[in-house]
């Protein structure tokens, strides 16, 4: 089954400020993501009680990274200024399934929990004022 990792594009709306950072970027991509992140991480604990959460910076972007039972999700986002507007951020979704085989721990594709997570995200980015514009 092949994996779900569709890719969103976001424009800010009106809701998050964007003021608060102190990081420093990696990339121009990385620009106000951790903001955003931040500010989404309380609604999905809310949704993931219980889960430890990860958010860092790569060269890409940012990343919010939590386990659930026997699942790791992920959730990317990075911020183009090549894009129509500078208000736009892209983002994607995915779930790995840790599976222990013998004395390893594999981590494999679920396509059926991703494709739940990413309907479960996309009220609070929408509540937070970030609108899908393409997927």
């Amino acid at each position: 089954m092949k994996m779900n990792m569709d890719m969103f594009t976001l424009k800010l709306d009106k809701n998050i400020s964007l003021e608060k950072s102190n990081a420093d970027y990696i990339n121009p991509c990385c620009t106000n993501c951790d903001v955003i992140l931040y500010q989404i991480k309380p609604q999905i604990q809310n949704l993931f009680p219980n889960s430890n959460f990860e958010i860092g910076q790569e060269d890409w972007g940012w990343y919010l990274i939590f386990n659930k039972d026997e699942f790791v999700y992920n959730l990317h986002l990075s911020f183009y200024d090549e894009l129509s507007s500078a208000d736009e951020y892209l983002f994607y979704s995915f779930v790995k399934k840790k599976t222990k085989k013998f004395l390893v721990t594999i981590k494999s594709d679920d396509v059926e929990e991703s494709n739940k997570f990413q309907e479960l995200i996309k009220p609070i980015f929408s509540k937070l004022g970030l609108v899908t514009l393409t997927n």
